[in-house]
């Protein structure tokens, strides 16, 4: 740039400039990782336990970094490692109309488990929906 003052994004990311009056600036595209993954479910009153995201299969590990939940009645959630995996994450007595959002952020991710799929299960009668976020490593 004609002033000297350059931003240089980091792996994955992108920058463009652009002329405003007698400014130039780099408009920063954030950087996004092609392993990220987000899943959204949603669940009637009759499911109580879903996949939510399969195993890549290929000897990497599901990690997850964010959790949001809603809930129409009161209700248990947890996440499960594989169909008789250990439970990852469990949320005991969510009020009816609740939810809980939890970030764990990519420093303090979850592991999942090398090769299982990630699970839902719910005690709860009424509806439901879930998103998870994280990535593969």
């Amino acid at each position: 740039m004609a002033d000297g003052f350059e931003i240089t994004p980091g792996v994955g990311g992108t920058c463009a400039t652009e002329d405003q009056g007698d400014w130039q600036y780099q408009r920063i595209v954030p950087w996004r990782s092609k392993y990220a993954w987000t899943v959204c479910h949603e669940a009637g009153a009759s499911e109580a336990e879903a996949v939510l995201k399969a195993a890549p299969g290929d000897g990497t590990t599901l990690y997850i970094t964010d959790v949001v939940f809603n809930t129409s009645v009161v209700d248990s959630m947890q996440l499960v490692a594989g169909v008789s995996g250990p439970v990852i994450l469990s949320l005991p007595g969510l009020s009816a109309t609740g939810g809980a959002s939890i970030h764990f952020g990519a420093e303090g991710a979850i592991p999942v488990g090398t090769d299982d799929d990630l699970l839902f299960t719910s005690t709860g009668e009424g509806d439901k929906a879930i998103t998870v976020c994280g990535f593969v490593a």
